[in-house]
């Protein structure tokens, strides 16, 4: 499950989820939009944020990396 669809389903928004992560909403913005990504130890809390129903692996998929590369 991706990010975008997972805070959809849960009714929250991204300030709550951002807080939770102890990031700013500006950031979770730039990640969604694929224009910063998150590192492993951030990606690895989102998973454990949503119970793995959004993966590490699916956060570390390249079409999150190509962002940072650019």
């Amino acid at each position: 499950m991706k990010l975008e669809a997972w805070i959809k389903k849960e009714d929250v928004t991204q300030a709550e989820v951002a807080k939770r992560l102890k990031v700013t909403q500006g950031f979770l913005s730039k990640v969604l939009k694929r224009k910063k990504r998150f590192s492993p130890d951030m990606a690895a809390r989102v998973e454990k944020l949503t119970h793995g129903k959004v993966s590490f692996l699916e956060l570390q998929h390249p079409r999150y990396r190509k962002a940072a590369n650019e």
